[in-house]
C-alpha cells in the first residue's frame, strides 16, 4: 500500500512539474521595451549670472539659485540572448525626459536651465525560475551622455572690442556643455511568462550617474518577445 501511495505521489509531482513548465521560455534571442516613472537626485545649484542680457553692458553678476524637478519618465529598448534558464546577456539604450529647473531666487538672464540624459548599456542577467514566474537581477556598465544648458554654469569673463578700437571685460553667459562617461547600472525585477514567446516584467532600475543629476531610479513595466521554439509537452508544437 505504501509503495502504491509513493508511486501516485511521484506521478503527481511529475505531472505538476510538466504543468508548471508548460510555458517555460526556452533559451534564445529576444527583444523588448520597458518604461515608467523615474526620479533623479539633482540638488539645488547656485550660479553667478550677468545682471543684464546685453553682453556689452554686463559688468556685474548676481547669484541665481535653481531648484530641480525630481520627477521624470524613462524608457529603454533592449535586446539580449538567454544562454540558459539562469543567465542572459543584454544590451539596451535608454532615454530620460529632460530634467527641468525652476528659478528659486535671483534673476536668471541666461536662458532655460535643463539637463538632458541618454545611455547605452551592456548588462549580465541572472535569473531564478519559479514556474511561470522568474526573479532576476541585472548589473553592468552604461555609457551616459549628458547635455547641460549654459544657464547652470556661472558666467565667465570675456573681452569685447568696440567699433572705436577700445576693449572692455564683461560677463557672458556660459555655453552649454556635453559629457560622456561610463557608469554602473543595476536592476531587480520579477517577470511572468505570458506564453513561450512573450514575457512581461516589473522592475526597479538604478543608473549610477554623478555630478549635477545624481543617481537616477526608474520603476518600469516591460514586455519582451523571445524568438524561440514552442514546446507542447516534450515535443515541438505543430504551429
Amino acid at each position: 500500500m505504501k509503495k502504491r501511495i509513493r508511486h501516485y505521489l511521484a506521478v503527481a509531482l511529475t505531472l505538476s512539474g510538466v504543468a508548471i513548465n508548460a510555458y517555460a521560455v526556452a533559451p534564445g534571442f529576444y527583444i523588448g521595451i520597458m518604461g515608467g516613472p523615474a526620479t533623479n537626485n539633482a540638488k539645488e545649484t547656485t550660479v553667478q549670472a550677468p545682471d543684464d542680457q546685453d553682453n556689452s553692458a554686463n559688468t556685474n553678476t548676481s547669484p541665481v539659485t535653481f531648484k530641480p524637478k525630481s520627477n521624470q519618465f524613462a524608457t529603454r529598448v533592449f535586446m539580449g540572448y538567454k544562454v540558459n534558464p539562469y543567465a542572459a546577456i543584454e544590451m539596451g539604450g535608454s532615454y530620460y525626459s529632460t530634467i527641468r529647473y525652476e528659478t528659486k531666487t535671483g534673476d536668471n538672464t541666461c536662458g532655460t536651465p535643463s539637463i538632458s540624459l541618454g545611455s547605452v548599456d551592456l548588462v549580465g542577467k541572472g535569473s531564478i525560475p519559479l514556474g511561470w514566474f522568474e526573479v532576476y537581477g541585472k548589473a553592468g556598465v552604461a555609457g551616459v551622455y549628458q547635455h547641460t544648458s549654459g544657464a547652470l554654469d556661472s558666467s565667465s569673463d570675456i573681452t569685447i572690442t568696440y567699433s572705436d578700437g577700445t576693449t572692455a571685460t564683461v560677463n557672458s553667459c556660459s555655453k552649454s556643455s556635453s559629457t560622456t562617461q561610463a557608469r554602473g547600472t543595476a536592476s531587480l525585477g520579477i517577470s511572468y511568462d505570458l506564453s513561450q514567446n512573450v514575457v512581461a516584467d516589473i522592475s526597479y532600475n538604478r543608473l549610477f550617474t554623478s555630478g549635477d543629476t545624481g543617481a537616477i531610479t526608474t520603476y518600469a513595466l516591460g514586455i519582451s518577445y523571445h524568438f524561440v521554439d514552442k514546446y507542447c509537452g516534450q515535443f515541438l508544437c505543430d504551429d
